[in-house]
């Protein structure tokens, strides 16, 4: 297997990005908290510098920003960099798109927002097509009045109308393909948005409660704390802990085998990387999180350590770095 340079800042990038696409479990990543490669947030602070365009208009000073500008111009300064080279090799680049909205419990969620991907070059296609469906997303909701739009505690919607919500269901059965996310999550996901029902992230943090040994498994490594869990790292971990190989996704269930195959396989070709051990705790954090969440008493001092640190890139950086250094001895 190929030997990479890998940067501390960007440990959890090459594990959520670019092992699975490199491994060819997944087509593209979709790159967030707390995954972001360094140069991404600069790249996008420069590109919006660029597109800024302000109007003065006595007393306001009004500031409009070309979205889609800064999106190409970030994705390219991303892929002219010294990240997107070592990945040109591998025939991957940056792609960013810019998100008008998603689906929600209450309703389609108006938003404006650059979605970063690392995605195989033969994907581009269904890139734009995603990309095509947000811009029509916005351009419908736009058709409409103001007053048909909604306020929810402070968040804006755009009008429940049929095209809107198809629109947005859409959008996640596209990005749930090229995500290559179990087919069974993504059916869930969709079905209990548009029923009103729990989002799976709170299904999720339930499981976790209920579940009597995976909870004393994690109560376990609240109580004894990092060294433990750097111990812990390093073993076998339950299986349920790989029911959430990617960040930001949850499973149908947190038992759900096509999701814990999914993760089983990344496992495996972490370890061909050498990553094996920051690939498991990556894969933890959404537990732990969540069962600090529902646990989260606040004169327990431990609880409150573990979440701090569970809220702190930098330090889960770090920690899955020296995971990573560990390893590799």
């Amino acid at each position: 297997m190929k030997k990479y340079i890998i940067e501390p800042e960007d440990i959890l990038f090459w594990i959520e990005g670019v092992v699975p696409i490199i491994s060819e479990l997944r087509n593209a990543s979709l790159i967030g908290y707390p995954i972001y490669p360094k140069d991404a947030d600069l790249a996008i602070k420069r590109a919006k510098r660029r597109c800024i365009d302000y109007k003065i208009d006595k007393p306001l000073e009004i500031e409009t920003i070309d979205h889609q500008a800064v999106c190409k111009l970030a994705e390219n300064e991303l892929n002219k960099g010294l990240l997107g080279k070592v990945l040109k090799d591998e025939e991957v680049e940056f792609r960013i798109l810019l998100r008008t909205g998603f689906l929600s419990k209450v309703g389609v969620k108006f938003i404006i927002s650059y979605d970063l991907f690392l995605i195989r070059n033969d994907m581009s296609e269904s890139i734009y097509n995603i990309e095509e469906s947000y811009e029509e997303l916005l351009v419908d909701g736009l058709s409409y009045t103001s007053k048909e739009w909604k306020y929810i505690n402070g968040e804006l919607f755009y009008p429940s109308k049929g095209s809107i919500i198809s629109t947005a269901e859409r959008i996640d059965r596209m990005m749930g393909e090229i995500l290559s996310y179990p087919s069974c999550c993504v059916n869930r996901f969709i079905e209990n948005k548009k029923n009103d029902l729990y989002p799976l992230e709170v299904m999720y943090g339930n499981q976790v409660s209920t579940d009597e040994d995976l909870s004393l498994f994690l109560k376990d490594i609240i109580t004894r704390g990092k060294d433990f869990l750097t111990d812990i790292c390093k073993k076998n971990i339950p299986d349920s802990i790989y029911s959430t190989p990617y960040m930001g996704f949850y499973p149908c269930s947190i038992n759900c085998r096509n999701a814990i195959k999914l993760g089983k396989k990344l496992k495996d070709f972490s370890r061909s990387f050498g990553l094996i051990y920051p690939y498991n705790f990556k894969c933890l954090i959404p537990s732990l999180w969540h069962y600090c969440i529902i646990y989260g008493n606040k004169k327990d001092k431990k609880v409150i350590k573990m979440k701090e640190f569970l809220s702190d890139r930098e330090r889960l950086r770090k920690f899955a770095y020296r995971l990573y250094k560990e390893e590799s001895k």
